[in-house]
Order: structure tokens, then sequence, then C-alpha cells
């Protein structure tokens, strides 16, 4: 709800535009002008919703700390998820490296659905024990009796661990239903390869596309190598929140075609990604000419990914 400056400032806002380009004409450029024209310009220091998060001086304002930490079913994807620290994986040394990073800070200690972002808590989800922890409490929180209207006639799958579990309301909107869904019980530990069996999933059951939302390289990627066995159009969304890109993954593995895409994983992972670097002076696009040209070397990645996989 904008507060009546925020409300005010906003709905003048083009009329204050205009009368300070006719105040610059009239002193900078005018035969009586007053100022030089390389001045500088002055702000309108118009308020807008940004303005009422912002902490003012002598008073009390909107604090980032007053956010909700849970999110409600408003804004789940239609598919989330939420992993713990696997004991034993490829990436160990990443998460020791994580947690000696967050070792010695206080972890958030999770008591309600409506807490307050406590400061600690990006520093605390470096650690396995915690986000196990989180996982279970929002597994916990959402199967609320209070969460039913607002789903609605909308499933949710949300993923912990090996397990994936569906939420939806019953039919008289005043219960979630929890169950657990045996087709995507997956021992994957990356989200980036897991979704993929989730989009598999949506399309078995008749969704005409799948939206993937990550801003990773990665991610494209491995979707555009599986966008040949999902039966349907496969959109993978990327960007800033203020320049966002939809790709359609399904159209551009047409055009490349499927061997090349069955290859790319590979090819991606030899010209570097997230763990491992490129061979020096060799990088993608000199790569990516090779592969679309050479169909013994496109037959060779796709060997190997198979072995590696």
């Amino acid at each position: 709800m904008a507060t009546q400056e925020v409300e005010t400032d906003l709905l003048n806002a083009r009329d204050k535009g205009l009368e300070a380009l006719r105040s610059f004409a009239d002193q900078r450029l005018g035969e009586n002008g007053t100022k030089d024209f390389y001045a500088t310009l002055p702000h309108l220091q118009l308020k807008t919703f940004a303005s009422m998060g912002k902490k003012k001086r002598g008073s009390e304002a909107t604090q980032p700390s007053e956010r909700l930490i849970w999110p409600s079913p408003d804004y789940w994807p239609n598919s989330s998820a939420f992993y713990g620290n696997p004991a034993e994986s490829i990436k160990t040394i990443e998460h020791n490296r994580r947690t000696t990073a967050a070792s010695g800070t206080l972890a958030t200690k999770i008591s309600s659905g409506t807490q307050k972002v406590d400061q600690q808590l990006k520093k605390s989800l470096r650690s396995g024990a915690f986000k196990a922890s989180l996982t279970q409490f929002l597994l916990q929180e959402w199967s609320g009796k209070e969460y039913a209207s607002r789903l609605e006639k909308r499933a949710r799958f949300v993923t912990a661990g090996d397990q994936c579990f569906r939420f939806k309301a019953d039919d008289a909107m005043t219960d979630v239903v929890k169950t657990e869904v045996a087709a995507l019980i997956c021992t994957q530990e990356e989200a980036n390869t897991r979704m993929l069996l989730h989009a598999a999933h949506a399309a078995d059951r008749g969704a005409p596309a799948v939206v993937i939302k990550s801003p990773d390289s990665d991610v494209t990627v491995i979707a555009l190598s599986a966008s040949h066995q999902i039966d349907t159009q496969l959109i993978f969304r990327t960007g800033t929140q203020h320049r966002t890109r939809y790709l359609d993954l399904t159209a551009i593995g047409r055009v490349l075609g499927k061997q090349v895409c069955s290859a790319l994983s590979g090819f991606h992972a030899f010209t570097e990604c997230d763990s491992t670097s490129a061979f020096t002076g060799r990088g993608k696009v000199s790569g990516f000419k090779l592969l679309n040209e050479d169909e013994s070397f496109r037959c060779v990645i796709v060997v190997v990914v198979v072995i590696l996989y």
C-alpha cells in the first residue's frame, strides 16, 4: 500500500517533470538566463515505492529485517527444491569451504512462519544442518490449513532431499493435502540437473509448456541437451528483474539438431563451466564451430557424456 506522499508524487510526476523542463529552458537557454548551461541538474526528490523501505534519520522506517523470512504459496513456482549437504559428495570440498566460512556465526533459529529476517540468515544457509532443519520446517508450515485458500486449484511440488512432495488444496478448499510423488524421487544432488526430471514429469502429464527459471548458463546447456527428450515446449527464463529474457529451447534444439544437443553438456564441461576450467587459448566459439562441423568430434563427446553419466 502506497503512502499518501508516494501516491501524490507518482500521480504528479509528469507535471513536475514538465515544470522542471520549462525551468531549465528559461534559466539556461533563454536570453535572460541566470544559470550556466552545464551546471548540475537538481534532483526532483520524488518519492516512490522504493523510498518506503529506506531508513529515515530521526524517525522509524521499515527495515529489511521486517520482511517475512518464509514465503507463502502465493510466490511458489510450480516446483521448488531445498537441499542439505550429503555426507559424501563430489562437492564435499566446496561444502567444507562454505561451512568453514560460516563457522563462528550464530545459527538462525526457526520459530514460526511470521519470523523476521535474521541478519545471519545468509551465512546460516551455508550450513547443511541448518538447511535440513529449514526444509523440514517449510514442509510442515506449508501443510497448514491456512494455505489451502491460497493454493486454490493449483498443485505445487516441493523437493526435499531425495523426496518430492505435492501440495494441493482439497475439494472444499479448507485443507492442504501433502502427498509424496514416487516418480520424482531422485538422488541427484544438484538442482541444475534435477529440475529436468520435473520438466519431464510435467510434460508427461500434458503440460503445454514448461518454464525453467535460472540465471545459470549451466542450466541452459543441460536443458538444451535434454530438449529432444522432453515432449513439450521448453522455455528458459533468465536475466534480472528489469531485463528478463525468454529462450525457446525447443526451437533452438530443433535448429541445432539432436546430435549437437546431445553433445552440448560434454562440450560445455570441456570448455569451462562452474566446476571446470577451459584449455588455454581454446574457448567456446572455436570449440562450438568444431562441434557443428565435425561429426566424429560430436560422436566422441556423446560417448564421453554417456560414460560419465
